[in-house]
């Protein structure tokens, strides 16, 4: 750098001056521009990251109101049964069950409440005790008293009938046998009947030994 010496003094020249300014005004701008450079790449990702953070608060947001629909939806399907169990399945009936029975449990305190089977439960059983609004159509559900004896479970013998008597008439014990010969004439009518034979054979002995003691 070019320097002037006077009186005892030292002067710098204005051009040489001026660079020197130009120079540190060049660095700082360049530092500046880096810097703006890193503000702006900051600037982004923050912007990126707090997208991100929207999403995911989004997200969180989204998974609990499912989790909130889920479980609303698990009691209300487990309060249809608790209820369609007893032959409540008209959809007024069953709106109107479950409002009683809010309406009955925030009345206690939290240890006290019971569930929806329990609460509706007792009052199946005891149906003049239940809300005014329900006690007609859990008074249905009783069953009806009768006066007639149930039926034993033994089965009961039936009468003993009495064997009719055949209609029919006894068979005849002379049906096979030949009809008796005409006196006289039975020793004929055997010898030409093999079956009458057989009836007479005794009495045909008899009368040989009849005849042969007389020839004798």
């Amino acid at each position: 750098m070019a320097e002037i010496t006077h009186e005892g003094k030292i002067y710098v020249l204005k051009s040489a001056m001026e660079n020197i300014i130009k120079e540190r005004v060049s660095k700082v701008a360049t530092r500046a521009n880096g810097a703006e450079s890193r503000v702006a790449e900051l600037e982004a990702k923050l912007e990126e990251n707090r997208k991100s953070l929207t999403s995911v608060d989004l997200l969180n947001t989204q998974l609990t109101e499912l989790k909130s629909k889920l479980e609303s939806s698990e009691t209300r399907f487990s309060r249809y049964q608790s209820i369609s169990k007893h032959g409540l399945t008209d959809p007024d009936l069953v709106d109107a069950i479950e409002w009683q029975y809010e309406r009955a449990q925030s009345k206690l305190n939290k240890k006290d409440r019971v569930s929806l089977s329990n609460w509706l439960e007792g009052h199946v059983t005891n149906p003049e005790q239940a809300p005014s609004l329900l006690r007609p159509h859990l008074q249905k559900l009783a069953p009806e008293p009768t006066g007639a004896p149930e039926p034993s479970s033994i089965p009961e013998r039936p009468p003993e009938t009495k064997q009719a008597m055949p209609t029919t008439p006894p068979p005849n014990a002379n049906a096979r046998s030949m009809p008796a010969p005409e006196v006289g004439n039975w020793q004929d009518s055997a010898l030409k009947d093999p079956k009458l034979y057989r009836q007479y054979r005794e009495k045909f002995k008899e009368e040989y030994e009849s005849r042969r003691k007389r020839r004798s």
